[in-house]
């Protein structure tokens, strides 16, 4: 199977020859993706608004696609096992949250109960045609065509700027990395640029409270603490950040983190474990406080988040 690079090799010569007057399917290209590519693939076609869960892939190789969310608060997720070719729903979600988008999904594909970790799902296998990751998106969008209307869509179509188009740009230099210009960012902005940029693998999302945007990124030191969390707090404006901290430290971490954040002064407070950072220069970035970050998850025993 194919990683995403390789895909991105072939976009060129699909653009030739396309010019030549050769037809090159784009999902030939899409079903020789492996578990990575297609990930990216997907998060580069779906955009998730309006919730901290993203599209993301663990460690056993499967794909994970909010979709929906019910007025309970309950996500409707698709699921895709790379490894086994196998896409799968929660069926009590599916089932008694839209009974007739069930209904539908019944009637178009074949469907399987599936136990999984001590829960129900309902798995598709396409009626005719062979299992690929074009299936896959198939199921997606027929979720997203088909649902109830009092379900809320947090998953749409980006379909105004795709893989194929984003290549191009950044070929003649019209495309201006979001890395470039992160510290134009305001607050809500660079919740959504973080979520984007980080994929999670386990452990607490990315949230938003006030004025504050919270990365919790590696498991509690004790018992009684909550999880190590960068914490990047905004003015009232929520343009400028004021403060920089992190919770959740003990004094044998706060020795490494010393080592690696030379360029701040560090401030500790044992209750609790809070550090507060201040640059030695300047101040306070969106850049800045993503570098923090990236070093605290390169130290972290347990990384909740890898940077895609």
């Amino acid at each position: 199977m194919k990683k995403l690079s390789k895909i991105f090799e072939s976009i060129w010569s699909d653009m030739q020859d396309r010019g030549a007057g050769d037809m090159i399917k784009r999902e030939d290209d899409i079903n020789l993706l492996d578990g990575e590519g297609f990930a990216e693939y997907l998060k580069k076609l779906y955009k998730n608004v309006d919730t901290p869960f993203k599209i993301f892939i663990d460690v056993e190789n499967v794909i994970t696609v909010p979709i929906l969310k019910s007025t309970k608060g309950q996500l409707i997720c698709v699921h895709y096992d790379c490894t086994n070719n196998i896409v799968y729903g929660r069926y009590d979600f599916l089932y008694y949250q839209d009974p007739d988008l069930f209904e539908k999904l019944r009637k178009d594909y074949k469907t399987f109960m599936l136990k999984k970790s001590f829960a129900t799902y309902v798995r598709f296998e396409p009626r005719v045609g062979e299992f690929s990751n074009e299936f896959f998106i198939e199921i997606i969008d027929f979720y997203l065509e088909n649902c109830d209307v009092d379900l809320k869509k947090i998953l749409v179509k980006n379909v105004n700027e795709s893989i194929w188009s984003d290549m191009q740009d950044r070929g003649t230099g019209d495309k201006i990395k979001e890395e470039d210009s992160i510290d134009r960012f305001e607050k809500n902005q660079l919740m959504d640029y973080l979520r984007d940029t980080y994929e999670p693998l386990g452990g607490t999302f990315i949230s938003g409270v006030s004025k504050s945007i919270y990365i919790p990124f590696d498991k509690p030191l004790k018992k009684t603490w909550a999880e190590q969390c960068v914490c990047i707090v905004f003015d009232d404006s929520k343009k400028d950040i004021t403060k920089l901290k992190l919770f959740g430290i003990d004094s044998n971490k706060l020795a490494d983190i010393k080592n690696i954040l030379n360029d701040f002064y560090i401030e500790y407070a044992r209750s609790g474990g809070v550090v507060t950072l201040t640059p030695k220069t300047g101040k306070l970035t969106n850049s800045i406080c993503v570098d923090v970050l990236d070093k605290m998850l390169e130290i972290a025993q347990k990384p909740y988040y890898r940077k895609q």
